[in-house]
């Protein structure tokens, strides 16, 4: 195949999938609502008393499956798909693969074979995903719980962080094919009272942040040059993708 400057195109536009992670109740399911246009597929009952449109909770990975196919084949104008949340859809994911191999569970089956097979799975959500955003012009917003574990570098000590709530296997995948995963936690602030053996501290407020950026203390990333942090509201968080989407 001859080439030429003339085959040269520019990158397609997609709207980006976001992961967004973090400590429990500090208002995932609300950021995300924020959003313009949404439409949830729940995995657990996590709206609340929130009013969104939503799919059914889905009880099966072929159910979350359908919904996606179902916003890319029939008419609709949401402009954000949120899924909440990819931890209690990875349980979902593991019931479909045991049963497809005749296991009563993932775990049974030889050589953590059943994880890996996991992995094709989470594969073919997100080829899924990236077809609806093409085609649809959406934008995904992937809800996940956080979790404290130990994070072994090769050239420092052993260390404690937030890292996603999932199998190592399929965060190792998500981490590869989100454009961008956002820590929400608790800022706290701290000042010193008093002197000497009377020296307290105190929490004197809190905020909740969103971090872009990976620190050593939790997993963040993206691909556009966003700030480290920025108040966890989907106004301030939006406005720094591109093109301000």
């Amino acid at each position: 195949m001859s080439v030429s400057l003339n085959t040269i195109t520019t990158q397609h536009h997609k709207q980006p999938i976001i992961v967004v992670h973090g400590t429990p109740g500090i208002g995932k399911t609300y950021f995300a609502a924020g959003a313009e246009a949404p439409i949830f597929i729940p995995t657990e009952a996590g709206l609340g008393s929130l009013v969104v449109p939503a799919f059914p909770c889905a009880a099966t990975f072929q159910d979350v499956s359908d919904s996606i196919d179902a916003l890319m084949t029939e008419q609709h104008d949401y402009k954000t798909l949120v899924i909440d949340t990819l931890s209690s859809l990875e349980p979902l994911i593991w019931k479909a693969i045991a049963k497809r191999e005749k296991f009563p569970t993932i775990e049974r089956m030889p050589f953590a074979g059943g994880y890996k097979m996991a992995v094709g799975a989470w594969r073919n959500l997100f080829n899924q995903l990236d077809d609806l955003a093409k085609a649809k012009d959406m934008r995904i917003v992937l809800i996940a719980h956080s979790e404290i574990t130990q994070y072994k570098a090769p050239d420092v000590e052993v260390y404690d962080r937030f890292q996603i709530k999932l199998h190592k296997l399929a965060m190792q995948l998500i981490h590869e094919r989100a454009d961008v995963i956002a820590f929400a936690n608790t800022k706290v602030s701290v000042t010193q009272e008093g002197m000497g053996f009377s020296t307290q501290k105190k929490a004197t407020g809190t905020s909740r942040t969103l971090s872009l950026v990976e620190k050593p203390a939790f997993i963040a990333k993206n691909r556009y040059a966003m700030p480290e942090q920025v108040d966890f509201e989907w106004n301030a968080f939006a406005q720094h993708l591109p093109n301000n989407i």
